[in-house]
């Protein structure tokens, strides 16, 4: 088993406090992530299923859901 450089042991030892931090902000990174790409999938459900069936209903959903990408955001 190959041993650790000072330098990388000395740097896992700073980093070992701050670790939950920083997989926290990777979570929340790949979460943005996602929600920018909902918000093509659904501007394609109003477009193709609500508009058509011309149903209020689901356009108030559509449009929550919209706004709820951009707070989100």
């Amino acid at each position: 088993m190959k041993r650790l450089t000072p330098q990388l042991n000395w740097f896992l030892t700073q980093l070992r406090p701050l670790l939950r931090v920083h997989l926290f902000s990777v979570l929340l990174i790949v979460i943005a992530s996602l929600t920018f790409l909902l918000d093509p999938l659904i501007l394609k459900w109003l477009i193709d299923t609500v508009l058509p069936k011309r149903d209020a209903r689901l356009l108030m959903v559509a449009v929550a859901c919209i706004a709820g990408v951009y707070i989100a955001n």
